[in-house]
C-alpha cells in the first residue's frame, strides 16, 4: 500500500513486529471498507484514490480559538458533525474540539483523549471544567495530515492516534480540508479484478516493461499473490514494493516469485 512501509520481500515477515502491525492495520481497514461497501451498495466503489487530496473535503467547518461554548455546540448541531478544528487568526490549526470535550465541560471532567494526548495536571482539568472558549476546550496539538500524504500513511496515523478525522493543512499549518476515517477507507473498496488489472497494465507492463504473462497475478480480498520468475533479485524486490503502492492492496505474497540469479 505504501512505498515507505517496511517490506521484507521473500523474507520471514513474521519476525518483524513493525511489518506485522502494518499488515494488521491494513487488514482491519480492508474489513471495515467491505462493511462500508455493504451499507452503501456496489455503486459507491471508488476508482482508486491514492493521496489525501483525492478524498478530503475542502469545505471545512472550523471554530476560531475565541469561539464560545454555545457557538461550537450550535456549529456541530447545524452541520451534523461531531468535532471541529480550532484555528487561529492565520487559520493555522491549533487543536480540535469534539463532542467529548464539550460533554466533559458539563459532566464533571470525564475526558477521553486521543492516544498520545495527556493533561498536564489538575490545573488543566480545572481549565477544561470551566472552559468558555474553543482555546480552553480544545485538545491540542491536533493530529493533522497534508494533502500530498499517501492515504495509507494517513490511515495509519488516524488509527495510531485513535482519532476519527484529520484536519488537512498546508506547509504553513493552515487549514485547507479535512479527511475522515471513512474517506481513508475508500481505496479498500476497489474490486479485486480492478486491482489486478491495475497491476498488470500499470506496474508489470507500464513500469517494468514485463510481459504480464511472465508473472501470474491473483488478487483475493486485496491480497496479491505473485507467481513466476524474474532475472534479478532487485527486480523482484522492486516489483513487490511497487505493488504495495497500488491503491487497494492489503498485502503481497511473493513466496512463489523467484529470481533466476
Amino acid at each position: 500500500m505504501n512505498t515507505s512501509s517496511p517490506t521484507l520481500p521473500g523474507g520471514p515477515d513474521h519476525l518483524d513486529p513493525a511489518r506485522e502491525r502494518y499488515r494488521s492495520t491494513l487488514r482491519y481497514l480492508a474489513a471495515a471498507a467491505r462493511e462500508e461497501s455493504g451499507r452503501h451498495g456496489p455503486g459507491s466503489a471508488p476508482t482508486g484514490p491514492e493521496f489525501v487530496r483525492d478524498v478530503m473535503v475542502a469545505g471545512v467547518v472550523a471554530a476560531h480559538e475565541e469561539a464560545a461554548f454555545k457557538e461550537i455546540v450550535a456549529a456541530l448541531a447545524r452541520n451534523h458533525i461531531s468535532a471541529v478544528p480550532v484555528v487561529d487568526h492565520d487559520r493555522r490549526v491549533v487543536g480540535m474540539v469534539s463532542e467529548s470535550d464539550l460533554l466533559a465541560r458539563v459532566s464533571g471532567g470525564h475526558l477521553v483523549l486521543p492516544r498520545g494526548h495527556r493533561l498536564s495536571g489538575h490545573a488543566e482539568v480545572r481549565t477544561k471544567l470551566h472552559a468558555a472558549t474553543a482555546r480552553e476546550l480544545m485538545t491540542s496539538p491536533a493530529v493533522v495530515t497534508t494533502a500530498d500524504t499517501h492515504i495509507g500513511d494517513a490511515a495509519r496515523k488516524a488509527a495510531d492516534a485513535r482519532v476519527r478525522r484529520l484536519p488537512v493543512v498546508d506547509r504553513d499549518g493552515a487549514l485547507i480540508g479535512i479527511v475522515t476515517r471513512t474517506d481513508l477507507l475508500r481505496p479498500f473498496l476497489r474490486a479485486d479484478s480492478e486491482i489486478r488489472e491495475d497491476i498488470e497494465k500499470n506496474v508489470l507492463l507500464g513500469s517494468f516493461l514485463l510481459d504480464p504473462r511472465s508473472v501470474e497475478v491473483e488478487v483475493t480480498e486485496g491480497v496479491v499473490t505473485l507467481c513466476g520468475q524474474l532475472e534479478r533479485r532487485f527486480l523482484v524486490d522492486a516489483l513487490i514494493e511497487s505493488i504495495h503502492a497500488v491503491s487497494g492492496v492489503v498485502d503481497v505474497d511473493a513466496a512463489a516469485l523467484r529470481p533466476l540469479d
